[in-house]
């Protein structure tokens, strides 16, 4: 059965009695207004003194209106109910406002009609008082003509989107109404509009939710396909998208909203919680989880052409968000006012968070802010705060109060004065010294000749020399390039060579293996070895690898030299031709400088390490001092292999595992490479804060080092709600560790006897 056109865009329904003046200005006014975006297509009201025919019996005068119209508009005052309430009303007696409500309900199931209440206030001298007839004292029993009881239908009107409507200023509401006529309504029945020589080209909007373009007269029931938001990582059952709940028809619906999960929407949220410039927030209260993803509830509204209303709850991914657009907060309002319940929602979580957020109202019911609530499991206490704002029609929401009553967190009591913790190094066992230079001349000269028995061969070299080593042999690896240069007119055919190190004062002793490449050049070819002929008055490049072997070599070394860790260490080449006959060099090697690293840069704070004499090495620990935001303050902690933050957050986490324990000082799970480094966290459990960092380090040589560094104050302003500040404790001095390197805590004497060291060196 084809569906009825309509000729007329809104039903005016009133009580001739006490709202037909009313009635009147409001459908003057609104048929002066163009219909959304068609500029050309008025409003064409249906109000019984205008449409109804002469002769023609009310009942199918207005049922043929009501059929023909988009909009059902019924403006529902105190006056207008009064003859319904079951101490006035009498069954016997036909309603009329009764029965056009009872009908327009009726079509609204089969989405022949939208309807949007007015709800009409008072004015008492000069003072405007709001629609507040919301109780339950109407008649159970349906009068003549009706099918229902008016406390039934009237509940029925109560729950569906309206508008407050001020009588005397009735013309600043007509904008508003328009807009949602052109917004909600119009796209729903324009394509069933009778006269379409005024309309113009049917609008393209896009889909929300599927992201599809479509026009208002393709989009019936089912049009829209699209996903439903669910967990990541899954697989849809019908199209193998990221999701396991399969495809979802619904009409398709061009501004977000709250009625349903979709995935789209998953990206837009991210969008507003992610940049700052999209959004506004009133209140935050974030519950820290010290097991687990922290929880937390905001307030604010979205920044651009349409501010709306927005409550978020769970994490940085919005496992909750709801977004409000005027119209839809004042369906709130009068949900809340026809008794419905105050929650916005909650999000809860398996390990027993959760996050709160309801509508807060004052003594007659009215919407007047927000209050949050939120808690972790290790939660103090429940986090609660509240928001006040105001929220005009054809206006921004504007903030009045933001407060968070209650913290959930592990705050930091305020101290009358700072912990006594000087940052220092306590004791640190004994330091390597750099290789000695040693008198490279002397060594050059006592070790090596030039050579004998070849006066047309020199040799050069210039490049340094490049140290390696090779951990399953044992061994120093030197790379070193020499050059060949025959000065006779004579080809000369080079036939071995040796090699040879030492150091100063001691023989020399022969490399354990020597490889020699010759480099290619146009005289002699490709890369090869030995025998080699060098041509006349020619040069040959040579890449000479030498071997120095050591057994107590560790095997750990690059770029620097085992058995030069002392003094310099001297090479030797002596290259022989066919006739026997011998050229040599010699030439020094040392390591570079600098090879035990000292601090690096002004921003650190704290420099520690400890030596590993075996292996000639010195394994630091940097704890750094970070002055950023105030919620990223504290100290970053670098060890070999591995960084770690202390912010706020984590130190908080901390306090709460010595709370839980009765501990004085915690011990941080540092995962060193070599195992090297292990920490303490000193705690003031009373005022909840950690103080300092106690950091210790051995090597397998048994070297060791002990250092404290004092933790900057990380109190967020205007945290803890303390009756004064508290006296810092004592600091600590010797707990023990847990430590996979079994040493033991290092004796107060010591402490004493140990000289002490600059923080930097």
């Amino acid at each position: 059965m084809m569906a009825d056109l309509k000729s007329f865009h809104v039903f005016v329904s009133y009580r001739v009695a006490t709202d037909a003046a009313l009635a009147e200005r409001v459908t003057d006014k609104l048929q002066q207004k163009s219909v959304g975006t068609d500029s050309n297509c008025r409003f064409r009201c249906f109000l019984d003194k205008q449409n109804l025919k002469v002769g023609e019996e009310w009942k199918q005068g207005f049922l043929s209106g009501l059929r023909g119209s988009c909009l059902f508009m019924p403006l529902i005052s105190k006056g207008a109910l009064k003859p319904l309430k079951a101490k006035y009303m009498n069954p016997a007696r036909a309603d009329n406002l009764l029965l056009e409500l009872e009908m327009a309900l009726e079509m609204r199931k089969n989405n022949d009609i939208a309807i949007f209440p007015l709800f009409v206030g008072e004015n008492i001298n000069g003072t405007y008082s709001q629609f507040r007839a919301w109780g339950t004292e109407y008649a159970d029993t349906p009068p003549e003509g009706c099918k229902r009881s008016p406390k039934s239908i009237l509940k029925d009107i109560f729950e569906l989107q309206g508008s407050f409507c001020n009588p005397a200023e009735i013309g600043d509401k007509i904008p508003s109404i328009a807009a949602h006529f052109g917004q909600s309504v119009w796209p729903l029945f324009r394509h069933r509009w009778g006269n379409k020589d005024n309309l113009g080209p049917e609008r393209v909007q896009g889909c929300v939710q599927c992201g599809q373009e479509y026009r208002d007269s393709e989009n019936g029931e089912g049009s829209c396909t699209f996903h439903i938001q669910g967990k990541w990582g899954r697989a849809y059952q019908c199209c193998s998208q990221a999701d396991p709940a399969g495809c979802q028809r619904r009409r398709h619906v061009h501004e977000h909203h709250n009625n349903y999960p979709y995935a789209r929407k998953s990206a837009w949220v991210s969008s507003i919680l992610q940049y700052t410039n999209k959004r506004e927030v009133w209140l935050s209260i974030e519950a820290e989880n010290y097991s687990g993803s922290d929880i937390s509830v905001s307030v604010g509204h979205t920044l651009g052409q349409k501010r709306e209303l927005y409550v978020h709850a769970g994490s940085w991914y919005s496992e909750w968000f709801k977004v409000f657009t005027y119209d839809e907060f004042v369906l709130c309002s009068l949900s809340v006012h026809s008794g419905g319940g105050l929650e916005i929602g909650t999000r809860t979580r398996e390990d027993g968070s959760f996050a709160s957020a309801s509508w807060r109202v004052d003594s007659q019911n009215h919407i007047v802010g927000i209050d949050m609530e939120c808690r972790s499991p290790t939660s103090q206490e429940t986090g609660k705060g509240h928001v006040l704002f105001q929220w005009v029609e054809g206006k921004d929401p504007v903030l009045g109060e933001a407060i968070t009553t209650q913290s959930p967190n592990v705050e930091e009591m305020p101290l009358t004065k700072p912990h006594a913790v000087e940052r220092r190094v306590v004791y640190r066992g004994r330091l390597l010294t750099e290789p000695a230079a040693g008198d490279v001349n002397k060594l050059a000269k006592d070790q090596f000749c030039a050579g004998s028995g070849s006066a047309a061969l020199r040799l050069k070299t210039r490049d340094r020399v490049r140290v390696n080593d090779r951990v399953w042999e044992k061994m120093d690896s030197f790379l070193w390039p020499v050059g060949v240069i025959n000065v006779s007119d004579e080809a000369i055919i080079l036939t071995e060579a040796e090699g040879y190190w030492g150091t100063e004062g001691a023989e020399l002793t022969e490399a354990a293996k020597m490889e020699v490449v010759v480099e290619g050049s146009p005289e002699q070819g490709a890369a090869g070895g030995f025998p080699v002929t060098v041509p006349p008055k020619g040069t040959l490049s040579l890449s000479v690898r030498l071997f120095a072997q050591d057994a107590t070599h560790p095997g750990r070394w690059f770029d620097v030299a085992w058995v030069a860790r002392e003094k310099p260490v001297a090479l030797k080449l002596v290259i022989k031709d066919a006739m026997d006959r011998e050229v040599a060099i010699a030439r020094p090697f040392r390591n570079p400088r600098n090879v035990l690293k000292n601090a690096r840069g002004e921003r650190e704070e704290l420099w520690c390490f400890v030596d590993e004499e075996d292996a000639f090495q010195r394994v630091a620990c940097t704890v750094t001092l970070v002055e950023q935001r105030k919620p990223e303050r504290g100290v970053d902690v670098r060890i070999p292999g591995r960084s770690y933050k202390y912010d706020r957050p984590a130190l908080r986490q901390i306090v709460y595992e010595a709370l839980r324990a009765n501990l004085d000082a915690v011990s941080l799970p540092w995962d060193s490479r070599d195992g090297a480094f292990e920490g303490q966290a000193w705690v003031d459990r009373r005022a909840r804060r950690v103080y300092a960092l106690h950091i210790r380090g051995e090597s397998k040589s048994g070297n060791r080092m002990v250092a404290l560094f004092p933790i900057p104050d990380y109190a967020e302003p205007g945290g803890a709600d303390a009756a004064g500040p508290v006296d810092p404790c004592e600091p600590v001095t010797a707990l023990p560790v847990a430590s996979t390197s079994g040493w033991t805590e290092i004796s107060q004497e010591e402490k004493i006897a140990v000289v002490e060291v600059p923080v930097c060196d």
